[in-house]
């Protein structure tokens, strides 16, 4: 039985130990899509396991249904389904959600997390970031339930190892359908591409694009692996992955339904989160067998990618969203690593 099955089961278990809902409910559809491919993978283990987990504790009156591998579009469609609550949740980047509130890009600030524990914590604890996700209910109607483990994205490409930000000079790199990351781009001498992520293989395939960055696990569980030579490791951003539902949905719950479905987006993340990071060193081990070559960066070479995409990002920011919002989710940020690891 693999790892990742163990921690699906052990979930479960737990879920089940804290007994079934005694209140009766209206039933409840939650329709949940996702670009992620149906298969052997954290995430696909983690949606099975909040549907069993949110059926066993309503007594079968809310159920759920996944739409795997982009069937009901990309990342930016399924938002708007959600927005739209003709879907009541899906799982995106930080990237995609900016196009529908623009606060959100401070996330993309390069090297600003500590580790994904710092990350983690902070997304699902800091005061401050309940805030912005507040404003962004308010603004939107997309309500995030929790923010869950997505890893730290890294460069790969078709031309040659990146050890530097100069060796990105000229290439053609895939960004999300971000103006943040066209600028991340173009702050190492890149020549950034937005192309929807569902339409990345086609284009590294056929070369209109030379690279793309993205986590460990993204570019083995999405092929990626398939079409590129190079991976270098220089953890640029940490994305988390948003786990976003309507709050037109969420507001017509009733509050044991609101317990249980927002308990269920917790079992998801366990068991996703487990997954991800469980397998980070077996995913690599792949990519190396399958024909990719990975070059770890030294922490030299990582301060002079932070010297060189931080200052321009962060300016483009606060041209966008102001200053002060810039400076106050840093300092959050920056408290939260004190906190944690009680350094000054």
């Amino acid at each position: 039985m693999s790892f990742i099955r163990r921690v699906t089961l052990a979930t479960a278990v737990v879920g089940l130990g804290l007994g079934l809902a005694t209140s009766a409910f209206a039933q409840v559809a939650i329709k949940i899509g996702t670009t992620v491919p149906e298969g052997d993978n954290p995430q696909t283990y983690a949606f099975k396991a909040m549907a069993e987990y949110i059926a066993f504790r309503s007594g079968g009156e809310m159920t759920v249904e996944v739409f795997y591998g982009g069937a009901l579009g990309g990342d930016r469609e399924l938002l708007e389904q959600v927005q739209n609550d003709t879907l009541q949740m899906t799982v995106v980047a930080d990237g995609a959600v900016a196009n529908f509130f623009p606060d959100i890009q401070v996330v993309a600030i390069p090297y600003l997390f500590s580790s994904t524990n710092h990350a983690l914590t902070f997304f699902n604890t800091s005061p401050f970031f309940k805030d912005v996700a507040d404003r962004m209910e308010k603004e939107t109607g997309l309500k995030i339930l929790r923010a869950a483990e997505s890893g730290f994205r890294n460069i790969t490409n078709n031309a040659k190892p990146i050890k530097s930000p100069a060796d990105m000079a000229g290439l053609k790199m895939r960004t999300m359908e971000s103006p943040v990351f066209m600028e991340l781009m173009r702050s190492v001498g890149a020549a950034p591409t937005p192309i929807a992520f569902n339409e990345t293989i086609l284009a590294l395939r056929q070369g209109v694009v030379d690279g793309q960055e993205n986590a460990v696990a993204t570019v083995r569980m999405f092929g990626v692996w398939e079409v590129q030579k190079y991976m270098s490791i220089n953890e640029h951003i940490y994305s988390p992955g948003l786990v976003v539902t309507s709050a037109a949905f969420w507001n017509g719950l009733t509050e044991p339904q609101r317990q249980i479905f927002k308990d269920g987006a917790f079992v998801w993340a366990t068991v996703s989160n487990s997954g991800y990071i469980a397998n980070y060193n077996q995913d690599i081990q792949f990519l190396k067998e399958n024909g990719v070559e990975i070059y770890v960066n030294t922490a030299e070479e990582k301060e002079q990618f932070k010297q060189a995409m931080q200052p321009p990002v962060l300016a483009f920011i606060a041209e966008r969203i102001g200053q002060d919002k810039v400076d106050a989710f840093v300092a959050a940020v920056e408290e939260t690593r004190k906190q944690m690891y009680a350094t000054n």
